[in-house]
């Protein structure tokens, strides 16, 4: 999920529904946490078993809108979700370059 603009900057925020791949969430507890999110079908996953090169989505996009307590945890942690977004988009264009030039 991509973390717009919001209130602050004087435009409204709007959540992105985004397909993640599930190495991006490398702690234990957040895999634990994606697990249990799976089991209760609130995100889907084409997981294999012991794999970490599968993907993670949000089962329905009206659970980014409507889920009161998600939508509370990402207004606590607004800064550091868009911290961690932008940083993973920094680290695949540097792979992305570094894959073009043989480094």
């Amino acid at each position: 999920m991509g973390i717009g603009e919001d209130e602050e900057s004087g435009t409204e925020w709007k959540p992105v529904r985004r397909r993640a791949t599930r190495s991006e969430f490398s702690d234990s507890l957040e895999q634990t946490v994606l697990t249990q999110l799976v089991n209760q079908n609130l995100l889907v996953s084409n997981r294999i078993a012991d794999s970490q090169e599968s993907t993670i989505e949000i089962a329905h996009e009206a659970l980014l809108t409507s889920w009161v307590t998600l939508n509370t945890w990402i207004k606590e942690n607004r800064q550091a979700i868009a911290l961690r977004n932008r940083l993973n988009d920094d680290v695949e264009q540097w792979k992305s370059a570094n894959i073009v030039t043989g480094k």
